[in-house]
């Protein structure tokens, strides 16, 4: 059976499953279908669905589209784990589950996604602790984790394994231990946020104030220590911090205007 013709028999038997009515299986699939795209030998590159109520778990069929670079299932009400064969679809560069019903463990072979440069696995129940093998995927440049069960220490990672990476969403789990430095020496990172980590404690790594980079830092409601000087606004892109409901002392909410925090240093004085 040609690939092209797999694909079409996998959308085919999803469309079924799903019911998705505006699919038309008297239209041609890959120019007709929302959400579909295929490339010039009309094997499936993206799939996207979302805002549907689909039922059941992540179907076993869609491991089959292995020419799949985008696989958007977002708020679809998908339950059951994710799973190991997740693996197959190596050439993946996006991969967006969020906002289900997801739970379990994130599957080690995550890792073996090596192409992905966009990961939300955000508003799930997902639990467990981080795949090491997430650590190694040099491409990635968005981590969406948030609001899950996840637990364990928040891992150490290489900067240089990491080079890409501009947005990092921890915040809302069960993570404890302390934010390891190596986090704060990502050579492109943007945002990062922590918050609602009661459990995460430690010191603020200093190295985030030498991150010309970074936009937004956010720890509010953890058990983090530490100073922060409003200087540290003084950043060539530092937007916001917010550190309120923790242990860290000096300037806890700087949202504010440069000036205000400048005002606040002097009455301080």
């Amino acid at each position: 059976e040609p690939s092209s013709e797999k694909d079409q028999r996998i959308l085919h038997f999803l469309k079924h499953k799903w019911e998705m009515a505006k699919w038309n299986t008297s239209l041609p699939l890959c120019t007709n279908w929302s959400g579909i795209v295929c490339n010039a030998d009309s094997r499936v590159i993206k799939l996207e669905v979302k805002d549907q109520r689909l039922s059941g778990g992540i179907p076993s069929a869609i491991l089959g589209l292995t020419e799949l670079e985008q696989l958007y299932l977002f708020r679809t009400r998908l339950n059951g784990s994710i799973p190991h064969e997740i693996r197959n679809l190596k050439k993946l560069t996006h991969l967006s589950l969020g906002l289900n019903k997801l739970e379990g463990p994130i599957p080690e072979s995550i890792g073996e996604l090596t192409m992905l440069q966009f990961l939300y696995l955000n508003d799930n129940k997902l639990e467990g602790n981080l795949p090491e093998g997430i650590r190694d995927m040099k491409h990635l440049k968005h981590l969406g984790l948030w609001t899950n069960r996840l637990t364990g220490n928040l891992p150490e990672v290489d900067p240089a394994k990491w080079p890409e990476l501009e947005y990092l969403w921890l915040n809302a789990n069960n993570f404890t231990g302390s934010i390891h430095p190596s986090l704060s020496r990502l050579p492109k990172l943007k945002v990062a946020y922590f918050a609602k980590n009661w459990n995460l404690g430690g010191n603020l790594p200093p190295g985030f104030s030498e991150l010309d980079s970074l936009q937004l830092l956010f720890v509010q409601q953890t058990n983090i220590s530490g100073h922060l000087p409003c200087a540290f606004l003084d950043r060539p892109n530092m937007m916001r911090i917010d550190a309120t409901i923790t242990n860290i002392e000096g300037c806890q909410d700087m949202g504010c205007l440069k000036e205000k925090c400048e005002n606040a240093e002097k009455t301080e004085l």
